[in-house]
């Protein structure tokens, strides 16, 4: 359970691979957390599909992919006068 910001929601959606809850919203998360008590097979679900995303995402090598693949853009791009 997460507070539903701008940069959670970019990575997550709701009842996938988390639940999110207004941010501040102490009854929403109230709610969510009795919801969630009641349906732990909710629980497994959402944190099989979060295993996947983070290794998708986040993983060392494909994070590290990604970051040298960013570095070869930069070093290709053409220089700009200044």
């Amino acid at each position: 359970i997460t507070a539903a910001t701008v940069a959670v929601t970019a990575v997550l959606r709701d009842g996938d691979a988390a639940f999110l809850v207004p941010p501040g919203d102490a009854a929403a998360l109230a709610a969510r957390l009795l919801e969630l008590a009641a349906a732990p097979a909710q629980l497994v679900a959402a944190a099989a599909v979060a295993r996947v995303r983070y290794d998708e995402l986040f993983a060392v090598d494909r994070s590290g992919r990604r970051f040298v693949d960013l570095l070869q853009r930069l070093l290709l791009a053409p220089r700009r006068a200044t």
